[in-house]
This record gives structure tokens, C-alpha cells and sequence, in this order.
């Protein structure tokens, strides 16, 4: 035994979603303005206009910062962005990029307490202090730490 639904009761939600669409359509246009103000153009897009910055910071000569960076994890000073990839067994593997560069590449270095390196943009960074942090696991590379170093900016020669 089959049911046939009659044609009106199967487009009647379609129907009612169309009645309450013209009913909030003339409601926005009866709150919209009246017929005796003049309607205000839309503004063609215009593209924001282009900043110019300065991408290299400048330092006094000779600056010096210090900042302790954990293990995966970057931090930036004096124009320096210094990764900390691995501590381990008394070393510190660093990554340091200018942050002004836009290729990404940087130079790697690995040093212990002490340890001091002039970067080929003149920079000296100083290994000050190594902390490691023992994992319970027996994971190798499983230790995490953290380094703490000071950089300072070049001095200008005269």
C-alpha cells in the first residue's frame, strides 16, 4: 500500500523558508533609508598602500644582551634569532638566523659553557650556561634542557 503525498505538503517547508526570506527582506528595506535621501556611492577598493621599514635593526656598538632559550624553542635578540636544537652531554647545538633575513639560511654552531663564537655578520655569541633536564625514559635524545647566552652586537671600526 503506497501513500502518495500531495503536491502542496511536499513543497511546504521550501515554501515557508521563501515567505520568511521575503518577510526579513522587506523589513531590511523599509528600515533602510528613505526615498527622498540621496544614496551615498560605495567606494571602489583601493589596495592599502605599502609600508617601508627599516628590516635591519641597528644596535649600539658593542650591545649586549643575555636571554636563556630552552631546547626547541627560538629566541630573538639584538636582530638574532637563536634556536636551541639539542643540549646534551654538556653541548649546546644553536641555529642563529638574522631575523632580517628573508632565505632563512644562518649558521650552526655547537659549544659548551664558555665557549665563544664570532658569526660571519660580526656577532659574538657566548655560551654562558648549559642546563640539561633528565627524561625518566631510556628514549635516546630524550633529555631536555635549556641555554643561556649572551650575544654582542659588532663594534664599528674606525
Amino acid at each position: 500500500m503506497s501513500r502518495t503525498i500531495p503536491r502542496l505538503r511536499r513543497n511546504l517547508p521550501g515554501l515557508r523558508t521563501l515567505a520568511v526570506g521575503a518577510v526579513l527582506l522587506g523589513s531590511a528595506m523599509a528600515c533602510g533609508a528613505d526615498a527622498d535621501e540621496p544614496v551615498e556611492p560605495v567606494r571602489p577598493y583601493t589596495a592599502p598602500s605599502v609600508r617601508t621599514v627599516n628590516p635591519t635593526p641597528t644596535f649600539a656598538d658593542g650591545e649586549e644582551a643575555t636571554l636563556t632559550i630552552a631546547q626547541s624553542t627560538v629566541g630573538t635578540m639584538l636582530g638574532l634569532r637563536i634556536g636551541v636544537q639539542s643540549v646534551g652531554g654538556g653541548e649546546a647545538s644553536l641555529s642563529v638566523i638574522e631575523a632580517a633575513r628573508e632565505d632563512g639560511e644562518g649558521e650552526g654552531v655547537t659549544g659548551s659553557e664558555g665557549e665563544s663564537f664570532e658569526l660571519d655578520n660580526g656577532y659574538t655569541v657566548i655560551i654562558d650556561e648549559v642546563t640539561e633536564v633528565g627524561t625518566p625514559s631510556d628514549v635516546e635524545g630524550g633529555e631536555t634542557g635549556s641555554v643561556t647566552l649572551t650575544v654582542k652586537a659588532p663594534e664599528e671600526e674606525e
